[in-house]
C-alpha cells in the first residue's frame, strides 16, 4: 500500500514539473454516465457517455462523447477490454466549430483488495484520429494521427466503518503521446481526482468528483491548468449468474 501511495505522489509531481502552465480555463463541469455490465462469468459490455461545459454554461457543451467495448474477465481480478469512443469538441472561434475524433483503445485492469482499501490498476492504449483546427488544415478533411498510453491508479475505502453506502477515492491518471500530433512533445497531461462514491442502490453509485488537470496542446505548443467537477452515475449489471 505504501509503495501504491508513492507512485500516486510520483505521479502527480511528475505531471507539476513537466512545463510551465500559460493559461488556466474556465471551470468545466463534467457529467457521465458509465455502464459495465457482466453478461457471464468471463465477458462483459461496457458503455459511457461524456457531456463536459465550460465556465457557468450547462447545456451548452465544450465537448460531448460515447465510448463502448467488450471485457474479458480472469479469475485474478484481471479484465481485458478493447472498443471504440467518438469524441466532438466545439471550439469558439465566432461560430461554435465542432471537430471530430475516432478513437480504438485497449485496456488492461487489475483490481486488488488490501483490507479496506480496494486498488485498481488501469493500463490503456489509444489510437487517436483526430480532426485538425481549421487554421492548421490542408485539405477539406484533414487527420492528425497519434497513439496515447495512459496509466491510472486509483484507491477507494469506506469513511464510516458501519456505513458502507459512502466511500471516499483518490485517484492520478498520466497520458503520453506518440505519432505526428505529438510534435516532439510526448507528455499530453495528468489528472488527480479526489471525491465521495454514494450508494444509490445495489446496482447504481453515484460519484461526486474534484478533478485538477494540466494539459499540454501540442497543435498550439501551449500548457493549461483546468479545474473541473465531475459527477458521474456508475450503473453496474450482472446476467452472469442467471
Amino acid at each position: 500500500m505504501k509503495k501504491s501511495l508513492t507512485i500516486l505522489l510520483l505521479l502527480f509531481t511528475s505531471s507539476v514539473l513537466t512545463g510551465t502552465v500559460f493559461g488556466q480555463q474556465d471551470f468545466q463541469k463534467w457529467l457521465t454516465y458509465n455502464n459495465q455490465t457482466k453478461i457471464s462469468d468471463k465477458w462483459g459490455v461496457t458503455f459511457d457517455l461524456n457531456h463536459r461545459t465550460k465556465g457557468t454554461t450547462l447545456f451548452y457543451p465544450s465537448l460531448v462523447a460515447a465510448r463502448a467495448g467488450f471485457s474479458y474477465f480472469t479469475p485474478k481480478n484481471i479484465s481485458l477490454s478493447a472498443g471504440y469512443a467518438w469524441f466532438g469538441t466545439y471550439l469558439e472561434k465566432g461560430e461554435p466549430i465542432l471537430l471530430d475524433e475516432n478513437r480504438i483503445w485497449q485496456q488492461l485492469q487489475v483490481n486488488r483488495n488490501y483490507s479496506k482499501i480496494h486498488l485498481t490498476h488501469r493500463f490503456r492504449a489509444e489510437q487517436r484520429f483526430i480532426e485538425v483546427m481549421p487554421e492548421f488544415k490542408t485539405k477539406t478533411y484533414s487527420y492528425d494521427t497519434f497513439n496515447r498510453l495512459r496509466y491510472a491508479l486509483q484507491l477507494q475505502g469506506p469513511i464510516f466503518e458501519n456505513l458502507k453506502g459512502i466511500q471516499w477515492y483518490t485517484a492520478n491518471e498520466i497520458m503520453f503521446n506518440a505519432g505526428n500530433f505529438s510534435k516532439g512533445s510526448l507528455f499530453n497531461q495528468n489528472r488527480t481526482l479526489a471525491g465521495l462514491i454514494l450508494s444509490a442502490g445495489k446496482q447504481v453509485d453515484l460519484s461526486i468528483t474534484y478533478q485538477m488537470i494540466y494539459q499540454h496542446f501540442p497543435q498550439t505548443q501551449n500548457n493549461e491548468f483546468i479545474n473541473s467537477g465531475r459527477f458521474t452515475i456508475l450503473h453496474k449489471m450482472d446476467f452472469s449468474s442467471r
